[in-house]
């Protein structure tokens, strides 16, 4: 975790992108109202992703998250 913003209400986390991430598109990482990539780091220059933008290797990625919506995050991050 990056950041929690309010009573613990939301938390911004930062991972590299996994290999199984890589090729795929910010929509396939999103859960409308729990799991949101807010930014992409990417070879020194920061960006908004899209739903379109597509992952690579080394990319920096930056996720709003719920709480309660962690372990599913993990489970589509591979780490569970």
């Amino acid at each position: 975790t990056v950041l929690t913003v309010g009573n613990n209400n939301l938390e911004v986390v930062r991972i590299e992108t996994p290999a199984l991430l890589v090729g795929k598109t910010v929509n396939e990482l999103t859960a409308i109202g729990e799991i949101h990539v807010v930014a992409i780091s990417r070879q020194n220059q920061t960006l908004l992703p899209t739903l379109g933008t597509v992952f690579q290797n080394q990319d920096i990625i930056y996720i709003a998250v719920l709480p309660n919506s962690i372990n599913r995050l993990k489970s589509l991050l591979g780490l569970i």
